[in-house]
Parts: C-alpha cells; sequence; structure tokens
C-alpha cells in the first residue's frame, strides 16, 4: 500500500470522534507528537520513515513494520550470518 488516502484518514478521525476520544491522547499514550500525528492524518507527512512512518503504522493506514534500529541490527545480523553459513 503506497500513499495515504484521504478516505482512510478520514476513516480514522471518525473512528475517535465516534467514541469520544482524543487523538491528541491517543499520541501521547503512544509517545507521539500530537501535532506530528495530526500533519499524518491531514496529508502533510509522506510518512517514508522516522516517526511519521511509525504513526502511520500505529492507526492502520499504511502497512509496514515499525522497527527500532536495534531491532534492524539484529535482523541484518542474522541475514548476514545466514549468508556466510550457506557459503560455507
Amino acid at each position: 500500500m503506497g500513499s495515504l488516502t484521504p478516505l482512510q484518514a478520514d476513516s480514522i478521525k471518525r473512528l475517535f470522534a465516534e467514541r469520544g476520544l482524543s487523538i491528541s491522547e491517543w499520541a501521547r499514550r503512544h509517545s507521539f507528537s500530537p501535532t506530528l500525528v495530526y500533519q499524518v492524518l491531514d496529508g502533510e507527512r509522506k510518512c517514508v520513515r522516522g516517526q511519521s512512518h511509525r504513526i502511520a503504522v500505529a492507526l492502520g493506514l499504511k502497512q509496514g513494520v515499525s522497527t527500532e534500529f536495534e531491532d534492524l541490527e539484529t535482523e541484518l545480523r542474522f541475514l548476514s550470518d545466514r549468508n556466510r553459513s550457506r557459503v560455507l
């Protein structure tokens, strides 16, 4: 799934409104910047990397794996070890 569509973002906003929940509170509980969450929902961010990517994944606006650099390092090490063992 590529870019975010307004319909998806509108659905997320409507879901918060129907339940009487604050988008800002959701952002704070997930350690996100409320301003950045609104920017993601308003389509002002591409959500390719960093916190905007993690927000879009957490909201279900895009598919992806939200990882930290430490997790990525572990995966890269695993792949490197696996490739090395194939050569031997």
